[in-house]
């Protein structure tokens, strides 16, 4: 992936098979960053807040 500026970055998937057969992303990382480890840690730091109560509300989707 480039950005207009012409920087280049990183984007690997990775990828899992579910009962169906069917692949599903179950991670990406940008960069050497992953996504699944960011949402560990907010989740975490939540969880210390809130509890699990907290961490339901921020996996809960929201409508409007």
């Amino acid at each position: 992936m480039q950005t207009e500026g012409g920087k280049r970055h990183t984007i690997d998937y990775v990828l899992m098979r579910d009962p169906n057969h069917s692949w599903q992303i179950v991670n990406a990382v940008a960069d050497g960053v992953s996504d699944l480890s960011l949402k560990r840690d907010k989740y975490a730091a939540e969880f210390a807040k809130g509890g699990l109560l907290g961490v339901n509300y921020l996996v809960t989707p929201r409508t409007r």
